[in-house]
This record gives structure tokens, sequence and C-alpha cells, in this order.
């Protein structure tokens, strides 16, 4: 007869134990994942509000005026920016006063993803869901 201590195999014991770490160490890395995964998201819209403007200033040297729109698609005939065509935002930009306007406010609206509000403006001043700076 053999002892039940013999034979080969994995103790209760130490399955759990595995599960425990693998616990740990998920409950560590998911979040962080989701950070990395959310500045990702973010780095879009930054860089769509500096194509924009960009694109403003261009139109203002050629045009002496800046142009405005309300969608993406308004925005690529006016100045002829184009989105991502699975982009996590909405572009807009509202230009000042009638008539020669030298003023512009860009927007990049991502808080319907669950993302932060940019804006950039002619001066090059940047905000996040209205506190200064990105």
């Amino acid at each position: 007869m053999s002892d039940w201590r013999s034979e080969a195999g994995y103790t209760l014991v130490e399955m759990m134990i595995v599960v425990a770490i693998l616990g740990i160490l998920a409950a560590v890395a998911i979040p962080a994942y989701n950070g990395y995964v959310a500045t990702g998201k973010e780095a879009e819209g930054k860089a769509g509000l500096s194509n924009i403007a960009l694109l403003e200033e261009q139109a203002f040297a050629q045009n002496r005026t800046y142009a405005a729109g309300a969608t993406a698609a308004a925005l690529n005939a006016a100045i002829g920016f184009t989105a991502e065509a699975d982009t996590k935002f909405t572009w807009s930009v509202v230009a000042g006063a009638s008539g020669i306007t030298t003023s512009f406010v860009a927007t990049a609206d991502g808080s319907a993803n669950g993302l932060p509000v940019f804006t950039l403006d002619e001066a090059n001043n940047k905000t996040r869901d209205g506190a200064a700076g990105w």
C-alpha cells in the first residue's frame, strides 16, 4: 500500500495561494492599464486641437479671419480638418464676433466617452475640463 503523501499533484492550499497571488497582481495591473489607455485616448484630443489651431492660423494668414465650424464636417469644409474615423471626440470651433474674426476657441469634447473636454484658443491658452493647462 502506498503512502498518500507520495502521490504527485498540487494541494488545494497551493492552488488557493496561486489564485490569491494572481488576484493581487490583477488588482494592481488592471487599473494601471486602464490609465495608460485613457492617456493614449486623450492624446488624440490634444493632437487634433493642435492640428485645428495650425489650420486656423493658415486660414487667418490667407483670409485675415478665423473660420468656425460646429462639426468635424464643417471644419473640413472651412479649414480642411479631417478627424480620424474612430475618434472619441467631437470637434467644434467658435470664432469671435461677426465680420473679421480675430479670435477662436477650438474644443475637443470627449465627455460622451468618459474623456475630458479640451479647449485651445488663438493665443495658445489651453484648458482641460475648465482648469488651466493640459
